[in-house]
């Protein structure tokens, strides 16, 4: 019985083989989506679209402080999401830059 529900199982999965070449692939997708985010955010423009938005969005302002100083659970949300979009960004290009180096060392 165990081996018929091994059987079974091994059958959907896919081959061990195929599966590090996604993983590859997923990786060489996200470097090249990395590389374009620091390409794009890295350049006189970028940065200043990207202050802009950051004063838009007042992710500067700490997610609990409300307008007025009243307290806005709705709008702590919305500020820590922005907030979280900011992060990704300038994470996805230190990570951009991370590997840029460390392919022209290698090489």
């Amino acid at each position: 019985m165990m081996d018929e529900l091994n059987a079974n199982n091994s059958a959907h999965l896919p081959s061990l083989g195929r599966q590090t070449r996604l993983n590859q692939q997923a990786q060489m997708l996200a470097v090249k989506e990395r590389a374009a985010l620091s390409e794009l955010f890295s350049s006189s423009l970028g940065q200043r679209v990207l202050c802009m938005l950051e004063l838009q969005f007042e992710t500067h302002l700490p997610a609990f402080q409300g307008r007025l100083g009243q307290f806005d659970a709705l709008d702590a949300m919305r500020r820590d999401a922005y907030r979280e979009v900011f992060l990704r960004i300038r994470q996805q290009m230190e990570l951009a830059k991370e590997e840029i180096t460390n392919k022209t060392t290698i090489q």
